[in-house]
């Protein structure tokens, strides 16, 4: 058991260790998401959840430049002379 008890702290201590290393990534990556949800909030509280699920959702969506990516090969229209 106390072998068990010494892992535990082990990891407890990595964990610290890298998230004090990676501080400043962590506090933008945290502070970009806190913004995100609280841009996507909706005006009333979700009803199910299945709109708590809608609302994380785009929230998380927001977060990524994925969403706002558009085809630049679209066609078009030939010029009238």
């Amino acid at each position: 058991m106390n072998e068990f008890l010494q892992a535990i702290g082990h990891l407890g201590a990595t964990i610290v260790n890298d998230l004090t290393q990676h501080i400043s990534g962590v506090g933008i990556g945290s502070g970009a998401l806190f913004f995100v949800f609280v841009n996507c909030m909706p005006q009333t509280p979700p009803a199910s959840i299945a709109d708590y699920w809608t609302w994380v959702r785009d929230s998380l969506q927001t977060l990524t430049p994925a969403r706002y990516h558009t085809n630049p090969t679209q066609p078009v229209p030939p010029a009238k002379p």
